[in-house]
């Protein structure tokens, strides 16, 4: 079944701030009802996928141990269900018209400094569901019957992926000592070093994810 839902999206890409109460809509595209695990720690056991509702009676061989089986109902739970069941096939343009479903196209959204042309980060937008929530996030509530579904911070300095500036840096420190390179490719990495160093202060108004990669100025030395 076809279900056209709205989601928040964050007021900056990648952070969970929602002051501005920003939303866009997405369109689910999967079964009405199914099952899901649930683990002893309440979360979603993303391994044993789902379940129909109509094959109710092989929970039981189905659930691994441990785990409680918990149906979701995707018109009530629209946003879980999408994370769980959706089919990212293209939907068939007479459902569509049936069910009066509109699909956004696709743009993107540029972030530019004060007084630059290009942009330092950009996204498409609207924003996939699956970009904001990830479903190892997700957490039920056994007492309620509930599923709280949190927004993924990327700026989480906990969780950068990220490598640090001052790594970055050394590792440019490195290559130039390592290697036997002309004075222009000297000056060429100085010159990367220094643009690099400039990045923390440059960006600080921004959540790390957000900033830019320099790219490194030599792309291979000639080994013969």
């Amino acid at each position: 079944m076809l279900i056209n839902f709205t989601y928040e999206i964050p007021d900056v890409y990648g952070t969970t701030s929602t002051t501005k109460g920003l939303t866009q809509t997405s369109v689910y595209n999967g079964p009405e009802k199914f099952y899901i695990q649930v683990t002893p720690e309440n979360k979603i056991d993303e391994k044993s996928g789902i379940r129909l509702e109509k094959d109710a009676v092989t929970l039981e061989s189905w659930l691994q141990e441990g785990n409680k089986s918990v149906l979701v109902d995707a018109k009530k739970q629209t946003l879980l269900a999408y994370l769980l069941a959706h089919d990212d096939e293209d939907d068939d343009e007479e459902d569509q018209e049936e069910n009066k479903i509109t699909i956004n196209e696709e743009t993107e959204q540029h972030y530019y400094l004060p007084n630059e042309s290009t942009p330092f980060f950009s996204h498409i937008i609207p924003i996939g569901v699956d970009e904001i929530y990830e479903i190892r996030d997700i957490i039920y509530n056994q007492k309620d019957g509930t599923f709280y579904i949190p927004m993924s911070d990327h700026s989480n300095p906990d969780e950068d992926p990220f490598p640090k500036v001052e790594d970055i840096v050394q590792e440019a420190k490195d290559f130039k000592s390592q290697n036997s390179l002309t004075q222009e490719q000297i000056s060429l990495i100085d010159n990367y070093i220094l643009e690099v160093k400039k990045i923390p202060s440059k960006y600080r108004d921004w959540p790390r994810h957000m900033w830019p990669d320099i790219d490194f100025p030599i792309e291979d030395l000639d080994t013969e």
